[in-house]
């Protein structure tokens, strides 16, 4: 099994829940993408291991739309902001590449993007 949690509004909601639900998963031999719209930064990854999160990967949308060349529309807060079409899209696209079997996220409007089973907390 592959399990994708997203940070904000999910793990940061009652990380020893999810710390838990991703040892539990690891133990069995499956694996936790965290995918997140954040960077990927020694802050976010310092803010999981306080959550003892456990994970395989971490995945930003920010940075995924960089790599792939997604048009940047403008700035907000020194971070670049994109189509909504291309943000939205982000996470249902990656799980479906991945192999992802559960998405565990709190944004509603991702849901219409996903062929993998998404859970909205």
């Amino acid at each position: 099994m592959i399990l994708g949690l997203d940070i904000h509004g999910v793990i940061d909601k009652d990380p020893d829940k999810y710390a838990a639900l991703a040892r539990a998963v690891r133990s069995k031999g499956g694996k936790v993408y965290i995918i997140t719209g954040q960077s990927d930064t020694s802050e976010l990854r310092s803010q999981l291991a306080n959550f003892q999160m456990t994970f395989d990967r971490l995945i930003s949308i920010q940075d995924g739309l960089i790599e792939v060349g997604a048009p940047v529309m403008g700035y907000e807060e020194s971070r670049p902001v994109f189509r909504s079409l291309d943000w939205n899209g982000f996470k249902g696209s990656y799980c479906a590449r991945n192999h992802v079997d559960l998405m565990i996220d709190n944004s509603p409007e991702y849901r219409q993007y996903f062929t993998t089973p998404f859970l909205l907390v």
